[in-house]
C-alpha cells in the first residue's frame, strides 16, 4: 500500500513536471506561443521589418489619382427675366457657376446676345468675345454669380414673332408666339 501511494505520489510529481516544461519550453513540444510585443511608454509599436514593408505596400495601392473634371467650369443654373419691347427683346440674365481651377479661368456665358452690362457681385465686369460668344475671366477655385443686362432682335414674320437663346452649352432655347 506505502508503495502504491509512493508510486502515485511519484506520477503526480513527474506530470507536474512535464506540464510545467511544456509551459515554459514550447518550442520544444512544437508549439508557438507568440509573445506580445513591448508597447513603449511613448505608445510605439514595434514591427518586423517584413510587416511593415507590407504595410506600406497596402498604403501606396490604395491612392488613387483624381480625375480632373471634363471642363474647368460648371453652369448650375441661370435665371433669365425678359420682355419684348419694340422690337426686342431685353432683360437680365443670372447664371450662377463653378471654377474648379485654381488659376483664373475662362467662362463661355452667352452666345447670340448683345450683352449691354456685366456684373458680378456688384462690381463691372470685363468680358471677351470670341466669335458670337461673351466669355468672362473669373478667379479660380470658387463659385460665382454674374448678372447680365442683355438685348437680342425679336424676329417678326407675318403673324408670328420669335427669338433664339444661345447659351455655350449643345442646348439652343427657341421660343415662338
Amino acid at each position: 500500500m506505502k508503495t502504491s501511494k509512493s508510486l502515485l505520489a511519484i506520477m503526480l510529481l513527474v506530470s507536474f513536471m512535464c506540464i510545467s516544461l511544456m509551459l515554459a519550453t514550447p518550442a520544444l513540444f512544437g508549439q508557438e506561443k507568440k509573445m506580445p510585443q513591448p508597447v513603449t511608454p511613448s505608445g510605439d509599436v514595434t514591427l518586423p521589418l517584413s510587416e511593415y514593408n507590407h504595410l506600406v505596400d497596402l498604403a501606396n495601392k490604395s491612392r488613387k489619382r483624381q480625375e480632373a473634371p471634363p471642363l474647368p467650369y460648371a453652369l448650375k443654373r441661370a435665371d433669365l427675366k425678359l420682355h419684348v419691347a419694340n422690337g426686342a427683346v431685353l432683360g437680365t440674365v443670372v447664371i450662377d457657376g463653378e471654377v474648379f481651377n485654381k488659376a483664373a479661368t475662362k467662362v463661355p456665358l452667352t452666345s447670340g446676345m448683345t450683352i449691354l452690362n456685366a456684373k458680378q457681385e456688384g462690381k463691372s465686369l470685363p468680358l471677351q468675345q470670341e466669335g458670337s460668344t461673351s466669355m468672362a475671366v473669373l478667379p479660380g477655385a470658387a463659385d460665382f454669380s454674374v448678372a447680365l443686362d442683355t438685348g437680342m432682335p425679336l424676329g417678326i414674320e407675318a403673324g408670328r414673332a420669335s427669338f433664339s437663346l444661345r447659351f455655350p452649352l449643345p442646348a439652343v432655347c427657341a421660343f415662338h408666339w
